[in-house]
């Protein structure tokens, strides 16, 4: 018997293999069927630190999987069909992007769409892709065609397409080449497909378009020559351009520097059909965008680089596709996220009430980017506010924030809500009169976690800017339980909004009291009704001294033996002293109440409907 063909030794095998391999032990007591089972489980003789590896390895993959299919989306232009339709679907793809060749003026590729799009396709060696990069210096302009063509089913490829080798075999300069071309729009369309496709990859290929010298000057050129070419010429130098405007701030800030906006802005409006609508709606999108909670870090762009497309965001406004609509509401959320005047830029184009209506849009697709944007519009002044208001903004609103609709909904109408009610007055009053606090107030007691702040926020904004009277209606609608159950999470963040509201509803109970003359204010003993006073003592202990200040002098200033002297002081007339900074935490404030518990609340405070 030859050593490789004798049995192993148990033992040896045992010993040999790594730690994280090694067979558990079975635990004792075991029946023989139980012993059975668990030998038969597919994980048996793996440890603990072995599935966990398994398990992230699985994950990683899946991560990988996932980011292939969003940048197959970008890039592939040839879809791969079911097996069972791989030759129809073929046939159909090859001769629609045949259609495509053919109205650029080319010849149709329908027997070479198969080339390098299809998986499993044979990779060109190292030698053969610099042979076939050499082809695009050929003098034949056919010549130059079809290896340009070669280059482009490669780069669509559906896994792995070989943008680095390609980019180090120097086919960048030459297919930038190829778009100045002006005389051959089917070579100018290659070009422009196979660059797409390089700026579709990882950032380091979007910045190797952005910096080379001349690409996005041809593109430009090719956006802005859009009365004397095809359509789809068009339409595929605006897709190269938003794939490397969508990929960081420098690139995008490098696309608006090109001067993109303008001359795509006429191809859009000039447009025959929805397909460069499309593409431009996306590629403006990509060229506003800035952090806007999804893109952190990425600073926005100057608005006097946007101005010019505005006038056209605000006429697709009313285009009937959604995915139109969803990357215009996009844009013009990105667009009125920062100071005031960058929210007058929006509200000068008249498109406010046409995002009211957006809103309520059936498909999320367009209702969440509108409801982003009109939420960001309401951050201006009180006058921007108005605008808002004027457009009917709260009825939208209201039907928004039922318990039966979607979770993001309710969060993103109380984070609208709560800037409403950061406004004057008689904003703060529109909002109770269109008996939004009830829904609101809802959210703050059932929601989830993200919903339930955006609510605190509500209250915070609402008990610090209204009038004692609207702080006293929403108490009466039970917004004090909510608030001191918000004391318990573990967030910080969260707990310091209820601060801030309590702190507020507390500060206007005072302001009550001393307008009555006499007695306590009417909001303490309602706060330790709630378990609101042992929460905050116990903050007094919490890890985060913000909160442990912010605490202690709610404590000190309306629920300790002191407050009883001060209140004592403001019946004299001694009422002086200046509120409570909310965003220091410390500060005098005018005060009332009495901590010891037990008091009713006396007829002057009876809880009133809001008032006129």
């Amino acid at each position: 018997i030859s050593p490789e063909d004798a049995e192993p030794d148990p033992a040896a095998a045992a010993s040999s293999q790594p730690p994280s391999m090694a067979q558990p032990e079975e635990p004792a007591g075991l029946t023989e069927q139980q012993r059975s089972r668990m030998r038969a489980y597919k994980n048996a003789g793996l440890s603990s630190e072995e599935m966990r590896r398994r398990r992230d390895e699985v994950g990683a993959q899946l991560r990988r999987q996932r980011h292939d299919e969003q940048v197959f989306k970008r890039r592939s232009l040839l879809p791969q069909p079911p097996a069972g339709e791989a030759a129809e679907a073929t046939a159909a793809d090859a001769s629609n992007a045949g259609s495509r060749m053919e109205e650029c003026g080319g010849a149709s590729d329908a027997g070479a769409v198969q080339d390098g799009a299809r998986p499993g396709s044979p990779m060109p060696s190292a030698d053969g892709l610099a042979l076939l990069v050499g082809r695009l210096a050929e003098p034949s302009s056919e010549a130059r065609l079809e290896a340009t063509r070669r280059l482009r089913h490669l780069l669509c490829r559906v896994s792995d397409p070989p943008v680095d080798e390609l980019l180090q075999a120097g086919a960048l300069p030459w297919l930038i080449a190829g778009l100045s071309e002006s005389g051959h729009p089917a070579l100018q369309f290659e070009s422009a497909w196979a660059i797409t496709n390089v700026a579709s990859g990882q950032s380091r290929h979007s910045l190797a378009v952005a910096e080379a010298p001349g690409a996005l000057a041809a593109l430009v050129a090719l956006l802005d020559s859009w009365e004397r070419q095809p359509a789809q010429l068009t339409e595929q130098a605006a897709w190269a351009l938003a794939n490397i405007a969508g990929d960081s701030a420098a690139t995008r800030d490098a696309v608006l520097a090109a001067g993109t906006i303008e001359p795509l802005a006429r191809a859009v409006q000039h447009a025959s059909g929805d397909g460069l609508v499309r593409v431009g709606a996306w590629c403006l999108a990509n060229l506003c965008r800035c952090s806007n909670g999804r893109h952190a870090g990425m600073a926005a762009p100057q608005l006097a680089a946007l101005q010019p497309c505005l006038p056209l965001l605000a006429r697709l406004a009313f285009h009937g596709e959604p995915d139109i609509l969803s990357d215009v509401c996009w844009a013009l959320a990105y667009v009125s996220d920062g100071d005031n005047d960058r929210v007058q830029a929006v509200i000068d184009t008249g498109v406010c009430r046409r995002l009211v209506a957006l809103i309520q849009h059936p498909q999320q697709l367009v209702a969440r980017p509108a409801l982003r944007a009109v939420g960001n519009l309401v951050t201006g002044d009180d006058i921007q506010t108005q605008v808002l208001l004027n457009c009917q903004l709260l009825p939208a609103l209201s039907s928004l924030l039922s318990a039966d609709g979607p979770d993001w909904a309710r969060k993103d109408a109380c984070w609208v809500a709560s800037n409403v009610a950061a406004g004057n007055r008689s904003q703060i009053q529109a909002v109770l009169d269109c008996s939004l606090a009830g829904p609101v107030l809802e959210a703050l007691r059932y929601a989830e976690f993200g919903t339930r702040k955006e609510a605190a926020w509500f209250v915070a904004n609402a008990a610090s800017g209204g009038s004692p009277e609207q702080v006293n209606y929403l108490v009466s609608c039970g917004c004090l339980q909510p608030l001191c159950d918000l004391l318990n999470l573990p967030d910080a963040r969260i707990v310091e909004v209820a601060l801030t509201a309590l702190e507020a509803v507390l500060r206007s109970g005072a302001s009550l009291a001393a307008a009555a003359g006499s007695g306590p204010n009417p909001f303490v003993h309602l706060v330790e009704e709630c378990s609101g006073l042992e929460r905050l003592e116990y903050l007094q202990s919490h890890e985060n001294e913000r909160l442990y200040r912010r605490s202690h002098l709610l404590i000190d200033r309306y629920f300790s033996a002191s407050a009883d002297d001060e209140a004592l002081d403001e019946e004299r007339g001694d009422a002086d002293e200046q509120p409570l900074q909310l965003t220091t935490g410390s500060g005098g404030g005018v005060s009332g109440g009495d901590g010891s518990g037990g008091l009713a609340v006396p007829a002057a405070f009876e809880f009133q409907e809001p008032p006129a």
